[in-house]
């Protein structure tokens, strides 16, 4: 919406600008005369000059005269057209008002006379059906009626035993009962029942005599009951499968279960008592098959050593010698001798002997601890897996190494290889020949060079590493080849 441009204004009749009030160029207007006014500035002397011609007095009358009858005149007019259209509308409102009100009346007297045959049409229907649900009710009123009567009339019949309509109703047994002579003399002659304290004739419970004089104490078998009066001073248990299980327990290596009642011993481990079960009795049992030969039996010592000069009591005196051949054949192998340790070994750093604890055949060592330096005049072979495939993608899933030089040549998206748990001085090859990087995770807590616990180290496509750890814990990389 545009802005209006407004000038200087004054709206008090006849009052005109001084030269303070405006600006060399600035109007001002009187929105009562209608004048507008103008400053300028005549060799140096500033006025306020009205702007247009000025109005005599006589024009200015003649002008008022002419402005007062137009108004009169328009005034007349307006008046006239005024009364003219309210007679019109006046007129028009009472027409259509007639006509509406006919309208209504014949709508509303058209919608009466429906309403009214409609409202008839249901009540004759409703009247009808009411009258046919009445009638079907009364009718099975009326036949539950005679069938309660009937039923009435037969315990009725039941109760006087057939006494016919004399004494179908209680009043007519009781009246009949009144009257009755033999029966009023069997009343008469119960002369003591409102102050008897005692039965006539005394009854047995559980062997004690009873006649309602005084408390008694019954004793039942088995069971220490004792009734006082009416006062019962053990309870009674009615027997259960569940109150029978809950009254057992057992203790281990027994266990019992209270809600089924199933008693079970469990099989026996190094922490938990229990039975044998049939593969530790043959693992058992086995156990002399394994050692290869029979053990000493004190009590017959012979069944040890049968060959000649056969101790016949390995504690006490013997009856012949026993020879170091009989010994090693005994043993199955020379044992060692540090009098005569040719015998055991008969060359620098060659081992003659059968399998020992840490020898499994001549000349291989499952396991050697030196406390000083090897010395090789040859070279030192160490084991070699080649065509090794990376597994998993996280260092719990990744393929674990088991040799020395590792050659991995198949190498998927993400996936690795990770160490064992080092000793200080492990030294372990990673040769990657794929054409993808191959991530290399130390063991759980471990850490190679300074990155962070169990992150990989990321061996390139055709690199080749070898990792050295210091501790259990901690790997450095040396001679690295990335070509």
């Amino acid at each position: 919406m545009t802005n209006p441009i407004l000038i200087k204004r004054s709206a008090v009749a006849a009052k005109a600008p001084a030269t303070t009030d405006l600006s060399l160029g600035e109007l001002a207007i009187n929105t009562v005369d209608g004048k507008l006014y103008l400053k300028k500035n005549v060799t140096g002397t500033e006025t306020i000059v009205e702007v247009g011609y000025a109005v005599s007095t006589a024009q200015s009358a003649a002008d008022t005269a002419i402005g007062t009858a137009a108004a009169a005149d328009v005034t007349a007019k307006v008046l006239v057209e005024t009364n003219a259209r309210v007679a019109a509308d006046t007129a028009a409102i009472a027409t259509a008002a007639t006509a509406a009100d006919a309208k209504v009346l014949v709508e509303t007297n058209a919608r009466v006379a429906a309403d009214t045959a409609a409202i008839a049409t249901a009540a004759t229907a409703a009247d009808a059906k009411v009258l046919v649900e009445t009638n079907a009710r009364v009718a099975n009123d009326a036949t539950t009626l005679a069938s309660a009567k009937t039923y009435a009339d037969g315990l009725i019949t039941t109760i006087t035993g057939g006494a016919g309509a004399a004494f179908d109703t209680l009043v007519e047994i009781q009246n009949a009962m009144a009257t009755d002579a033999e029966l009023t003399a069997a009343i008469a002659a119960i002369t003591n029942v409102a102050t008897a304290t005692k039965l006539q004739t005394a009854r047995t419970i559980q062997g004690v005599s009873f006649d309602g004089s005084a408390a008694i104490t019954v004793a039942t078998a088995g069971t220490g009951i004792t009734v006082t009066g009416t006062t019962i001073a053990t309870t009674i248990t009615q027997y259960t499968d569940t109150g029978a299980r809950a009254a057992l327990s057992a203790t281990a290596p027994v266990a019992y279960n209270s809600t089924t009642g199933v008693i079970s011993i469990p099989a026996a481990t190094t922490s938990v008592a229990g039975h044998l079960t049939a593969a530790d009795w043959n693992t058992f049992n086995g156990k002399q098959a394994a050692l290869g030969f029979t053990p000493y039996n004190a009590t017959n010592p012979s069944g040890y050593i049968t060959s000649a000069g056969t101790a016949t009591n390995i504690s006490g005196t013997y009856a012949g010698s026993i020879t170091s051949a009989q010994v090693t054949t005994g043993l199955g192998f020379t044992p060692y001798n540090s009098t005569n340790p040719s015998a055991y070994v008969t060359a620098a750093v060659t081992l003659t002997t059968a399998a020992q604890a840490a020898i499994t055949s001549v000349g291989t060592l499952t396991s050697l601890a030196v406390t000083g330096a090897v010395t090789s005049g040859a070279y030192l072979i160490t084991g070699v897996a080649t065509a090794l495939t990376a597994a998993g993608t996280t260092q719990a899933t990744a393929l674990v190494l088991a040799k020395e030089i590792n050659v991995v040549s198949t190498v998927g998206a993400s996936s690795g290889v990770v160490f064992p748990t080092p000793v200080a001085g492990t030294r372990i090859v990673v040769i990657n020949t794929s054409a993808t990087a191959l991530n290399v995770y130390p063991a759980v807590g471990g850490t190679v060079n300074v990155l962070a616990a169990n992150t990989a180290f990321v061996v390139p496509a055709a690199g080749k590493l070898e990792f050295v750890a210091v501790s259990a814990t901690q790997w450095y990389t040396l001679n690295a080849t990335f070509a």
